[in-house]
């Protein structure tokens, strides 16, 4: 099982304009923890077992694409990357580690149930 630092969660009511703000307290995590500016992002769909998400990174990666965020911090997503990850209403921003990822709610909330559940297995010595 993969280990992730949770650096916080935010439910968002997604836009319908597909133009996605930052939250500033993601934000200004991120900024302390890169020591950079966030102007542009390299963002990648990536899969759990609850389905997919959206990676934001500060470098590019493998298959990552790269997106600049205009002086308000936002940054249009992709009618393809929206409908990949079934983003309706509500979506969700998790900070992990030195990036964070958007989640439609409802497979956040299915990760979370599978991973908490893995983890108190593993404790138990089940898995």
């Amino acid at each position: 099982m993969e280990l992730r630092e949770y650096l916080g969660r935010l439910d968002i009511v997604f836009p319908m304009n597909k133009k996605l703000t930052i939250p500033k307290n993601f934000r200004e995590v991120y900024l302390a923890r890169q020591g950079c500016e966030m102007k542009e992002l390299f963002l990648k769909v990536e899969e759990s077992q609850s389905g997919s998400f959206l990676g934001f990174y500060e470098n590019e990666g493998d298959k990552t694409e790269k997106y600049l965020l205009n002086k308000t911090s936002k940054i249009y997503l992709p009618s393809k990357i929206v409908n990949e990850l079934g983003l309706k209403e509500r979506a969700t921003f998790l900070g992990v580690g030195n990036h964070f990822e958007l989640w439609n709610t409802m497979r956040a909330l299915d990760f979370f149930n599978k991973t908490s559940l893995l983890y108190e297995e593993m404790i138990r010595g089940v898995v």
